[in-house]
């Protein structure tokens, strides 16, 4: 009797992993920079109408900076999200491919017992 793995989960590799923590890290930064880039462009409009063109352009930048690495950011998430899902999906077909050849192979080995059993009955 074989023994029953279906509570049995496959371990994901290294790769998988290093994926998910990045997808991780990048989709929770991601509305830190928008929300940072909102508040330095609001405090520079701020700082503007009260006088101080200083610490506009200085928070202008900083903001700019923000929405960049926001940008830069979402690029790489996407980017990321299409290597996981093409990762996936060919180990999707590889165990497909797989399993299809085990289930070809049992048939066969069935048929055999099948027809071996027949051969010994009608040798009798």
């Amino acid at each position: 009797m074989a023994p029953d793995n279906s509570g049995v989960r496959e371990t994901p590799d290294r790769c998988t992993l290093k994926f998910s923590t990045a997808l991780r890290v990048l989709a929770f930064t991601f509305p830190l920079f928008v929300v940072s880039f909102a508040v330095l462009l609001g405090g520079s409009l701020l700082a503007g109408g009260l006088g101080d063109p200083f610490a506009a352009r200085l928070l202008t930048r900083v903001a700019i900076g923000f929405g960049i690495a926001g940008v830069v950011n979402m690029i790489l998430l996407v980017g990321i999200l299409g290597i996981k899902v093409s990762m996936d999906m060919e180990r999707r077909d590889h165990r497909r491919g797989f399993r299809k050849k085990m289930r070809q192979k049992m048939r066969e080995r069935m048929a055999g017992r099948h027809d071996s059993s027949s051969n010994d009955s009608a040798g009798h």
